[in-house]
């Protein structure tokens, strides 16, 4: 007898498989090579409490998330959510302190249909990396996430907080990347920047990547104070589609007059005819490290995190 349910259309299958618990949808895939990746496709995902109490890693592209209370993943070191729909900020929250042992996080396209998020944050206490990008109207609670080491925040217009007293302390983050995005006007708000650094004691490693075409800086608020990063344990700063535009230079100075114990600032430039002026002007900058090496290099030369 033909086969005669392989030949209906993806979107078909994917639907039937839709209604099956997700280990028998996964189990298709040995069928045929016609099945062999047809689950990635299904638009719900329906596991039972056993399964997700084994869970270790779990990534999820192109979902929607339905109305779910609570989530029970005591295993769970890895989660990787993409271009995911949530129904609510609090079915998102409650994803996150469903998995106590979470030491992965990568969060990246997430969206909401509602608004609702409510209940006392909760710290991810064995969190070492986060990776947070594009949330859709949702400000992500950095209480969440504060015991991290590594942390990666691209900022859309709602993902940092709005004044510097809202940042928690991250006594264990050695390494912070914020990435400013191209295609929203966000406004680089320096005096948040100072007031992450303050909270970071530990920090290393600074990646500053200004890709905000569109967007605009504040004035730079000269500082009258150094955060304990810069002058005991910063090694590595670097600035990604430096312009050279006063606050940027500003900035650049204070890092390298402030950094005890700094190694390379790294400067990565977009404008080729002003790469003297600009290496000129910041090699005469003084420098609290002995050792500091700076270096110039085009934009179009870096490799950042997010390509790895």
């Amino acid at each position: 007898m033909a086969d005669r349910i392989s030949t209906l259309p993806d979107e078909v299958l994917c639907h039937i498989l839709s209604f099956l618990p997700t280990e028998e949808a996964i189990a298709t895939s040995l069928l045929s090579r016609r099945w062999r990746s047809l689950w990635y496709s299904v638009p719900t995902l329906n596991f039972d409490d056993k399964s997700c109490r084994t869970l270790v890693v779990l990534k999820l592209k192109g979902l929607h998330v339905g109305d779910v209370s609570s989530f029970d993943l005591p295993l769970l070191k890895t989660l990787d959510l993409n271009s995911v729909c949530f129904l609510e900020p609090q079915h998102f929250m409650e994803l996150l302190w469903g998995c106590p042992i979470l030491e992965d996080l990568k969060v990246e396209d997430i969206y909401f249909k509602g608004s609702r998020c409510k209940g006392q944050f909760k710290t991810l206490t064995k969190l070492v990396r986060a990776h947070i990008s594009e949330i859709q109207d949702f400000i992500i609670p950095l209480e969440a996430i504060c015991n991290a080491e590594f942390l990666h925040i691209g900022q859309y217009s709602d993902e940092f907080p709005l004044f510097p007293n809202d940042i928690p302390l991250f006594p264990n983050l050695t390494q912070l990347e914020v990435i400013y995005q191209s295609d929203v006007a966000c406004l680089i708000e320096w005096r948040l920047l100072i007031a992450m650094l303050k909270q970071c004691p530990k920090l290393q490693i600074l990646v500053l990547d200004l890709r905000a075409d569109t967007g605009y800086w504040t004035d730079w608020p000269h500082p009258n104070f150094v955060p304990e990063c810069l002058s005991s344990k910063l090694r590595e700063c670097t600035i990604i589609n430096y312009e050279g535009v006063k606050s940027e230079l500003l900035f650049a100075k204070y890092v390298m007059q402030n950094s005890r114990v700094l190694r390379t600032m790294k400067i990565y430039h977009n404008s080729g005819w002003y790469k003297f002026e600009m290496l000129k002007e910041l090699s005469l900058c003084p420098r609290g490290s002995p050792t500091c090496e700076l270096s110039f290099e085009r934009s179009s030369d870096c490799v950042s995190s997010e390509d790895d």
